[in-house]
């Protein structure tokens, strides 16, 4: 609820003095009910003496009584006419009572801090007479609770009076509606609730409108809607645990921005509470429970959700007291759960670890605070070696993200031991293929760490047999490991796997591995255009299946979009590949010209003349042959000749061209 209402239409007309000398004040509130405010009724107000603003309180308070007394007690007609004169009459009492309330929230904002006790009686008839008993009249309903709330957030007296009948109409409104100026209403409002007895039964729509509110997708959505909530805990101890119960139920369903808001609504609620009986209850019947739900979830999307709730308080850690909170709620818990014989629970308590990691309490000693961080380190390092490899993958995961973010304060002996374990036998876990992936992608994490450079170069060539595993999505892993090497200047890529194997697995690997390869092989064999073509034609020559591998994937198909603008990604500029293929074609066209002239040897034999022909034919055709055959005539001796000539001719031709044809393939490659 603003200050005033939104701008309207002016008109010339009385200003409100003059009306109310005039006898006008009725058909000036008709024109402000129709939204033809006179254009100079606001500084009207300004100018009014105290006298003057007593004397047009007491006029505005006659018609609204009259109004009201014929809104709420209609005449009854006894035939047409008489229907149509009461509705008129009951159309512009309607009228009244909005223009009134319009001009008292006007006059509220001129003289608030003193209002007359005349404009008290107009807010308290408007109160009393025009918002629960004028039911599905929002256009009177609005601006007098309008009027409510201005009145409670400008703290003028006697505001308690202005909350009973507002408070239900808000919270009706608001949930109805979904509008933001409701909602905020609401917020404005807040502490006018805890002015409520929520132990008296009549109190039990106000709450269940509340705890619906708790629920609402306006309310989660915007900022005020979710200070809202969170007030609601601290206005009855008893809504702790019907709000825990509504959160309880829209977890499992929510989504993200739900769940998100949740996890920002307690935590508000527990800070607003901080001290009192209010925030006890938040930790031991909210907190506690959403604690022990994660730890036992049934599913990973329910813990996942669990989590993501708590990861609201979680995030919170630099506020004064939230550690010490945490670790009073998950230490008689937690750790327990990390040994349970149930290895969806252990994966869930280590999830929670993980995320609340570290558990400390700022307040106590430092032995107290290192004996903490020993015993979370050692739970750690026992989910690492859990019979489980669902278990053991979280914990690989978990252990690199830690490390990456507290490499510095963790002891330089707890840093080796851990990574020792990832590129020692969890690298080599070939139980579980997902256990070996999350190595890598731990890794891949720490690699862009310059504080775990120096203990990872020496560590890395470790895993150089990872790029031979039987698992397609292990050597994916590994090959983004390389790459990320490759961008680091503290580790050299083929000091972790030799040359000669990346080129052997960039030629015949699967293309989403070798693909990843020949992305970390560019700056190498291709450093330049220039001195990018002399390595490449290099590369052909030496291993043939390496660079046509690497020539191919320097442009490859671009599979996620088919629009013509990204129809192809490149790994070097476009130009550059232009650049090498210019090369390429030229020493290729150089290479197969000399290929193409045959030596001496292979000359073919001169073609014989139609003389020769003839003789040859004559000498291959005289006598009888041994199969004692007549010999053939002469005309037939010179058509057989010709034949054969004809055909060997024939076969020649066939020969060059085909050779000519295989000369045109290996250009074209």
């Amino acid at each position: 609820m603003g200050k005033s209402r939104a701008a309207v239409p002016s008109e010339d007309g009385p200003a409100l003095w003059p009306a109310v000398q005039e006898g006008a004040l009725v058909e000036l509130l008709s024109r402000i009910a129709t939204g033809r405010v006179p254009a100079a009724l606001g500084e009207s107000i300004k100018e009014l003496t105290r006298k003057q603003l007593q004397d047009v309180c007491s006029a505005l308070e006659l018609c609204l009584s009259e109004a009201i007394q014929l809104a709420l007690n209609p005449a009854q007609p006894q035939n047409d006419e008489e229907q149509a004169a009461i509705e008129a009459q009951l159309d512009e009492a309607l009228k009244v009572m909005r223009a009134v309330a319009i001009l008292a929230n006007d006059i509220l904002h001129t003289c608030h801090s003193n209002p007359p006790e005349t404009l008290q009686s107009i807010a308290t008839l408007l109160h009393d007479h025009c918002i629960l008993a004028l039911e599905d009249l929002p256009e009177v309903q609005d601006p007098v609770v309008k009027l409510c709330c201005s009145w409670w957030e400008l703290k003028a007296p006697g505001r308690e009076n202005y909350v009973p009948q507002s408070l239900p109409y808000l919270l009706v409104r608001a949930n109805t509606s979904g509008r933001a100026m409701d909602v905020k209403a609401c917020y404005t409002m807040r502490e006018g609730f805890t002015m409520l007895d929520f132990e008296d039964p009549c109190i039990e729509d106000i709450k269940r409108l509340l705890l619906q509110s708790a629920m609402h997708p306006a309310f989660l959505h915007k900022p005020e809607g979710r200070k809202f909530v969170a007030c609601i805990f601290g206005m009855d101890i008893s809504l702790v645990s019907d709000l825990t119960a509504v959160i309880k139920n829209q977890i499992p369903s929510g989504r993200k921005s739900a769940l998100d808001a949740y996890g920002e609504i307690i935590f508000r609620a527990w800070k607003d509470s901080v001290g009192s009986a209010t925030q006890f209850e938040i930790e031991n019947t909210c907190i506690l429970f959403l604690m022990q739900a994660a730890l036992v979830a049934a599913s990973p999307p329910l813990n996942a959700a669990l989590r993501q709730v708590l990861n609201g308080l979680h995030s919170q850690k630099r506020v004064a007291g939230v550690d010490a909170m945490l670790l009073r709620l998950y230490r008689p818990i937690l750790f327990r759960a990390l040994t349970a014989a149930n290895a969806a629970v252990r994966r869930n308590s280590l999830l929670v670890l993980l995320d609340a990691f570290p558990l400390r309490d700022p307040d106590t000693d430092a032995e107290e605070q290192d004996e903490l961080m020993t015993q979370q380190f050692a739970a750690l390092s026992e989910c690492m070696a859990d019979e489980c490899p669902l278990v053991r993958a979280a914990a690989v995961a978990g252990a690199a993200q830690v490390l990456n973010n507290y490499w510095e304060i963790i002891p330089a002996a707890a840093t080796a031991t851990f990574v020792a374990k990832l590129t020692g036998d969890l690298a080599y876990d070939m139980s579980w293929p997902s256990v070996r992936v999350a190595v890598l992608e731990g890794l891949t994490l720490l690699v862009d760490n310059p504080h775990a450079q120096p203990v990872l170069k020496r560590a890395l060539p470790q895993l150089a047999a990872l790029l031979g595993d039987p698992s397609l999505k292990v050597r994916e892993a590994m090959a983004s490991l390389l790459a990320a090497v490759q961008r680091t200047r503290a580790i050299h890529f083929y000091d972790v796997v030799p040359l000669e194997s990346l080129l052997a697995v960039m030629a015949s690997d699967a293309p989403s591995v070798s693909h990843k390869v020949q992305q970390v092989l560019v700056p190498t064999y291709f450093p330049n255009p220039q001195e990018g073509s002399a390595i490449v034609g290099l590369l052909l020559k030496s291993n043939p299946g390496a660079g046509q591998a690497f020539c191919q994937y320097l442009v490859s198909a671009f599979v996620g979009d088919d629009s013509l603008a990204q129809g192809y990604r490149v790994t070097v500029p476009i130009e550059h590949i232009l650049t090498l293929a210019t090369a390429l074609k030229g020493h290729l066209l150089a290479t197969c010209t000399q290929i193409s002239k045959p030596p001496p040897e292979a000359q073919p034999l001169p073609r014989a003349s139609k003389k020769q022909k003839g003789a040859a034919a004559a000498g291959k055709g005289g006598g009888k042959g041994k199969g004692g055959k007549k010999p053939a005539t002469g005309k037939r001796r010179k058509q057989g000749g010709k034949d054969e000539a004809q055909e060997k001719d024939g076969e020649e031709v066939r020969a060059v061209q085909a050779e000519e044809e295989e000369e045109e393939e290996e250009v074209v490659v």
